[in-house]
């Protein structure tokens, strides 16, 4: 079984019906839509950094024209 934690919280009436409509409309329960909002708001806030996309290091191919070469390949393109 999966390590889980139950979360809860108060929230206003007007909001609640907006927020279940919404869901529904969208084929979702509750718990759900719950958690896609939890997941959007994370990855939302998650600052770019972290992101392992960002601490790739470059490769160096030892041919100061690869990046015309991947564009030949690519487009098409030939740079004379």
């Amino acid at each position: 079984m999966k390590n889980i934690k139950i979360v809860q919280t108060s929230i206003g009436t007007q909001e609640y019906m907006e927020f279940a409509n919404l869901a529904k409309h969208l084929g979702l329960n509750i718990k759900d839509a719950l958690k896609n909002a939890i997941e959007l708001w994370m990855r939302e806030k998650t600052p770019p950094e972290s992101d392992p996309l960002f601490n790739l290091k470059p490769v160096d191919y030892g041919d100061t024209n690869v990046s015309e070469k991947v564009d030949e390949i690519l487009y098409g393109l030939k740079r004379g």
